[in-house]
């Protein structure tokens, strides 16, 4: 089970779940097709966002969740993704 990410829950500020990078963003940036899964991280946190990391050892996508289930429905999502 994942840990809820609460500790940047107003603003625009997100952390990026691979590295610890934090980033300030308006629009989420959600995973293009094709993006291998190894590269994206799953996040329960306090709104449904996504961003991709700006740090140039990181370059990972992070989707924040608000539940178990909505979690486990975006995991499925880009597995189904990268198999077909």
């Amino acid at each position: 089970m994942s840990k809820r990410q609460n500790e940047y829950p107003n603003g625009k500020l997100i952390k990026c779940a691979a590295c610890g990078h934090v980033c300030i963003r308006g629009d989420s940036e959600y995973p293009p097709e094709g993006t291998p899964i190894e590269k994206i991280r799953f996040q329960i946190g306090t709104r449904p966002t996504s961003l991709f990391c700006t740090n140039t050892e990181c370059n990972c996508y992070t989707i924040y969740c608000l539940n178990q289930s909505h979690l486990e429905r975006q995991m499925e999502l880009y597995k189904q993704e990268k198999v077909e």
